[in-house]
C-alpha cells in the first residue's frame, strides 16, 4: 500500500518529514519545528504559526503547515498564509507525508528521492 494511502496523524507526518530532512537534507539548509502547539496567551506564542520553518539557498525562507488528509484549516492559519503572501514569503499547506517532502525537494532543502 502506498504511503499516502495509509492514514497518518499530524504528529507522525511531522516526525517523518523531519526524519527525511535529517537523512536527506542538503548542506546549508534547515528544517525546524516551530514549537507553538497550544498557544494560549503565553508571551511570544501566536496562534496560526505553521509547523515548520525551512531555510535553503535561493529560498531563503519558507513555512510549511502540515495537514492530514482531512485536517481542517483554522482561521488563524489562513491569516498567517495571507500575511506570507502579502510579504512575498513562501508558505504551503501540504497534506500527508509525501507532499511536504516534495516541497522540501522543490525548495532545495533535501536531495531528490524520486
Amino acid at each position: 500500500m502506498a504511503a499516502e494511502m495509509i492514514a497518518m496523524s499530524e504528529k507522525s507526518i511531522h516526525a517523518a518529514v523531519i526524519a527525511h530532512w535529517r537523512a536527506c537534507g542538503l548542506q546549508g539548509t534547515l528544517v525546524a519545528t516551530i514549537p507553538n502547539e497550544g498557544a494560549f496567551g503565553q508571551p511570544g506564542l501566536s496562534r496560526g504559526l505553521p509547523d515548520l520553518i525551512v531555510m535553503a539557498p535561493g529560498l531563503p525562507v519558507g513555512f510549511i503547515e502540515l495537514k492530514t488528509g482531512n485536517g481542517k484549516v483554522k482561521p488563524e492559519q489562513e491569516a498567517f498564509a495571507r500575511l506570507c503572501e502579502h510579504l512575498g514569503i513562501r508558505y504551503v499547506m501540504p497534506r500527508g507525508r509525501d507532499e511536504p517532502i516534495r516541497w522540501l525537494e522543490a525548495w532545495g532543502a533535501v536531495r531528490l528521492t524520486r
